[in-house]
């Protein structure tokens, strides 16, 4: 008996356009059978890019109008823009934008082959996870209506990990490499500053993985790669201080954030807290936007960051259990919809039994990689409401490792012949 897809085994250019084909097939139905009524819903990202299209301004990102912002990192308003300058600000405008997006999850997934092997994993384990991610639109509305950055944000780190995993897999760290390595995570953090917990992790796998041999050696390329992140990341930063007046690191409402997430009336998820944004969120209250607007962006977000801290440190208690609630939601999904969160669970703990076997097979510059992520990415998730679409940007390694330990229990006729994977083995041993 063939394996099912046998014919794609290496064709990466057909298994990507098929499983393109699939995920914005769906999703494209979806969001207009279904959700058509919601396609010009408006957030911060939204309300900046039209700005920018309209009078050339990064700003404006709340209830009225407030002047220059730095709420978003640019890259993905800047994007918008330019699709909202091409088709118009109305509803032509806002579906092309929710189809941009549903093409970055198209491409996502039709490229997961492709990195499934660069990652020295089995051809069909990519095409199994990008199979799976197609076909189920996990994170529901956050992939159509709602979605954002977040599988831009994937391939940026999933470009990041492969170029982790071929510096640790070659035991050196070249200064040409160590530029174009930071290079991409500048390039990232202008769609994602989140990303930067997980940055920082893989360079302490790099710089700990590479010690022994030569630490000037290490150390040397470290510095070069996060001198070039800091190059890249300058121009905005410049222009943050500029016209906000303050330094800080790519955007600036970090403290907002948490204060929603943290107070009397919060609760765990952002469902939860769908009824009080407008007690502290300009961009649900014209009464909060103007406030902002007579304090400044930065120190409205600052006076928000005390407010959070003093609101912790009174509730220690509460803070705890809803820190607790927030971890095990963030990895099995939001209780809101049952589906979801069983389907979330079930591949979720078939990536746990990946991992076990990377460990037994003695893969261990993808292990490192995986956990690395797994740990530092969520980190800043779990003092903040949880929204499905936070764990997007890295669900694909999820699924991946799902998918790899799914294809150590098929039949052995069913699997591809893949040279790929025990070549990179062997170097690692």
């Amino acid at each position: 008996m063939p394996a099912p897809f046998s014919f794609l085994n290496g064709k990466y250019w057909t298994s990507f356009a098929l499983l393109f084909l699939i995920a914005v097939s769906i999703r494209t139905g979806l969001l207009f059978f279904a959700y058509s009524d919601r396609i010009e819903s408006r957030g911060e990202i939204e309300q900046i890019a039209v700005t920018l299209a309209t009078e050339g301004q990064f700003a404006n990102a709340y209830q009225v109008a407030t002047g220059p912002t730095a709420h978003n990192p640019p890259g993905l308003p800047f994007v918008f823009s330019l699709l909202f300058r091409i088709f118009g600000t109305g509803f032509a405008g806002f579906a092309a934008k929710c189809l941009f997006v549903i093409c970055c999850y198209g491409t996502l997934f039709g490229l997961l082959p492709r990195i499934a092997v660069a990652l020295a994993l089995p051809f069909e384990a990519g095409l199994l996870a990008g199979l799976f991610g197609a076909l189920v639109p996990v994170r529901r509305t956050s992939e159509l209506h709602m979605a954002w950055e977040e599988p831009i944000t994937a391939m940026f780190l999933a470009l990041a990990a492969i170029l982790t995993f071929r510096i640790l897999q070659r035991g050196r760290f070249p200064l040409p490499a160590a530029l174009a390595y930071g290079a991409v995570w500048g390039a990232a953090f202008h769609f994602a500053p989140s990303l930067a917990p997980v940055c920082i992790t893989l360079l302490l796998i790099i710089g700990a993985a590479l010690w022994s041999q030569n630490r000037a050696r290490v150390l040397a390329p470290i510095g070069v790669a996060l001198l070039a992140m800091g190059m890249v990341v300058l121009p905005w930063t410049i222009r943050n201080h500029e016209k906000l007046g303050s330094w800080f690191f790519m955007r600036s409402n970090f403290g907002l954030e948490l204060r929603v997430s943290n107070n009397d009336l919060a609760g765990a998820t952002a469902f939860d807290n769908n009824k009080i944004y407008g007690y502290f969120h300009p961009g649900f209250s014209a009464d909060r936007a103007e406030e902002l607007k007579r304090m400044g962006e930065v120190a409205y977000h600052r006076q928000m960051l005390q407010d959070a801290r003093a609101w912790i440190e009174a509730h220690p208690g509460r803070f705890a259990g809803t820190t607790l609630k927030r971890m095990l939601f963030f990895w099995a999904g939001p209780p809101q919809t049952l589906s979801t969160s069983v389907l979330t669970v079930l591949y979720t703990l078939a990536a746990i039994f990946g991992v076990r076997l990377l460990w037994r097979r003695k893969h261990f510059h993808i292990l490192w990689i995986f956990l690395g992520i797994w740990l530092s990415y969520p980190a800043i998730y779990y003092v903040m409401q949880i929204n499905p679409r936070y764990r997007a940007p890295i669900d694909w390694t999820v699924m991946l490792s799902a998918a790899y330990a799914a294809c150590h229990y098929l039949p052995a006729r069913w699997r591809a012949k893949n040279a790929a994977e025990p070549a990179l083995l062997a170097a690692e041993a």
